[in-house]
Order: C-alpha cells, then structure tokens, then sequence
C-alpha cells in the first residue's frame, strides 16, 4: 500500500519535474464561427411584417428595405416607415 502511495505521487510529480507541461496545450485554436442574426420588422401597429437570416456583415431585404447589422445583431442605417420598427437577434448554432 505505501508502495502504491509513492508510486501515485512519483507519477504526478513526474511531468513538472522535467518541465514538461502540467495540461497539454490546445493543437489548434477554437474556429470562429460566423455570428448568425435574424431581423424581424414591424409595421405601426406592431403586426409582423417580415423576418430575414444570415451572417451579420450581409445587407437584409424585408419588403423592399435594406437593413444593415453591426457584429451584435444590433440594426443600424435603417429608413422605415414613420412609427415602423425593426429588431435584430443574435441566433445560437
């Protein structure tokens, strides 16, 4: 039993003795995937007008109006009707 003891703690001991390192380093790093947003819009009596998908750096097209998206899905440079709104949502893959 002692013997197994001191075996258990040579081995653990053993990397950082060498100087090896404790936790393997990452071969590669982590891809980056594209941020997916979706766009909803709204007419002046909040009803649903229309909805678009796709990467965030991409112009979306609902009914005619071009909407643009920052990295956040936040919507930027928007020209609506008066009292129209527009939202946009970050979609998890």
């Amino acid at each position: 039993m002692q013997f197994t003891a001191v075996f258990t703690i040579a081995a653990a001991l053993l990397p950082s003795a060498l100087g090896a390192p404790a936790t393997p380093a990452p071969s590669k790093p982590a891809a980056v995937l594209p941020q997916l947003c979706k766009v909803e819009m709204f007419d002046n009596n909040a009803r649903f007008v229309g909805m678009a998908r796709g990467n965030w750096d991409k112009d979306f097209v609902i009914k005619g109006h071009t909407i643009k998206c920052n990295t956040r899905c936040e919507t930027k440079d928007v020209v609506l009707p008066k009292n129209w709104s527009v939202k946009g949502y970050m979609i998890k893959v």
